[in-house]
């Protein structure tokens, strides 16, 4: 089909063990049910769930080496830090922007992250 699975951010292609991670809970009873349907009418058509389980990334095998230190990752980690602060866990939050402006310091991405990190040190405060 020409996909690969990346792990995230790293760049570097899924193994084995990453791969048992995303494709465990389709091995589980009556929760591989639950997750094919949930897949079929959840509203955003992202990564599915055993990827965002993975922290992996299904891309087009030619991009591969675009995608090592593409913004395309960086979004996904920023997104990761949104989901992580709308939780309320504001330190894996943190963790997640800072990595995105130390490892994608010029993408628009790293900007978005500056300003996570304000929201969230203001809701540490509150």
């Amino acid at each position: 089909m020409g996909l690969q699975v990346i792990e995230v951010p790293s760049g570097r292609p899924c193994g084995f063990g990453g791969s048992i991670k995303r494709n465990l809970p389709l091995f589980i009873p009556l929760l591989n049910l639950l997750i094919i349907i949930f897949e079929m009418f959840k509203l955003d058509k992202g990564p599915r769930t055993g990827d965002i389980w993975a922290n992996t990334l299904v891309i087009p095998k030619r991009s591969v080496r675009r995608f090592l230190n593409a913004p395309v990752i960086a979004d996904f980690v920023l997104e990761q830090a949104r989901k992580a602060e709308v939780k309320g866990d504001f330190q894996e939050a943190n963790a997640k922007c800072q990595e995105v402006l130390q490892r994608w310091p010029k993408t628009d991405a790293a900007k978005d992250a500056e300003s996570l990190i304000g929201v969230i040190q203001r809701e540490r405060k509150s």
